[in-house]
């Protein structure tokens, strides 16, 4: 497990994406990390007391496994990453 852990802090630390997206998977508590898995794609973790984790804890808490979402990192200290998923994607246009 402990192999496992350092695995993922390194993916999760990559500096060189700004979007991915897929089918929701999971989020795991996995000791000072949270760990995201979307499908196909090598699992991200996050300091478990980071704005990151923190950001998908409450964007993902009520989204069913297969609901297709995105992750987009941006440059606001304030909220680094943006969460979007079907659903608050769909309701953002939406005038009526």
């Amino acid at each position: 497990m402990k192999q496992m852990s350092q695995n993922r802090k390194r993916i999760g630390d990559e500096k060189n994406w700004s979007e991915v997206y897929g089918k929701f998977q999971r989020v795991i508590e996995e000791g000072e990390y949270i760990v995201l898995d979307i499908e196909g794609l090598p699992p991200r973790a996050y300091n478990s007391d980071s704005q990151e984790a923190n950001i998908i804890r409450e964007e993902l808490e009520n989204v069913e496994p297969g609901t297709t979402i995105g992750i987009l990192k941006t440059d606001i200290p304030a909220k680094p990453i943006v969460v979007r998923t079907e659903e608050n994607s769909s309701q953002e246009g939406d005038d009526s």
